[in-house]
Formats: structure tokens, C-alpha cells, sequence
């Protein structure tokens, strides 16, 4: 997929959220995930082109884990605490202004 086609679909994603840190936007990988499968492209190969566009953009993309079900036995145990660990896609304001 194009760059230019992948950003009009970024564009249209639903779930794109305004953090209160800055002029950027920012959406979790697993809200992204279904809007990007129901627009036809499988996840695994998009994934690394949406990360790839915004980068190129001036965004950035980190996981982060938006949720936590950890019980405190979890914590004691020290279980590691991956389910739920998801991608964080943020890109400049002036990205959605096209």
C-alpha cells in the first residue's frame, strides 16, 4: 500500500485520542488493529508500514500497556506483565489536517 493511501486510511481510523501533553494524537494498537483488518490488510503486514509512516511523519510508536489486570498475587510473584502490552501510534496534529 501506497503512503499516501495508508495515511488516508490512518486518517479515517476511528479511536484517535487528543493526550493532553501536546498537538498530537494518539491510538493504541488494538483499537487500530480492527478498523485496519475490516479495510481489507492483514495486521502483520501493515503494522510495520503504519509504524514506518509515522516515523516518516514526526510521530512516534512505543508499546505501552493502556490497561492492567495484574492482580497484586501477579505483582508478588513477579509474573511479567506482557497481556495487554499493546502499540502506541502518535503523530503530529497537523497530520490529520490533509
Amino acid at each position: 500500500m501506497s503512503d499516501d493511501a495508508l495515511a488516508k486510511l490512518l486518517r479515517a481510523a476511528p479511536g484517535w485520542f487528543e493526550p493532553p501533553w501536546g498537538e498530537v494524537r494518539g491510538i493504541y494498537g488494538n483499537a487500530l488493529r480492527p478498523f485496519v483488518e475490516r479495510n481489507g490488510l492483514r495486521w502483520e503486514d501493515a503494522a510495520p508500514q503504519i509504524a514506518g509512516l509515522v516515523r516518516r511523519s514526526g510521530g512516534t510508536l512505543r508499546e505501552e500497556q493502556p490497561f492492567t489486570s495484574r492482580s497484586i498475587l501477579d505483582v508478588l510473584m513477579r509474573r511479567p506483565a506482557r497481556e495487554g502490552v499493546t502499540d502506541y501510534y502518535e503523530l503530529p496534529a497537523v497530520f490529520f489536517d490533509h
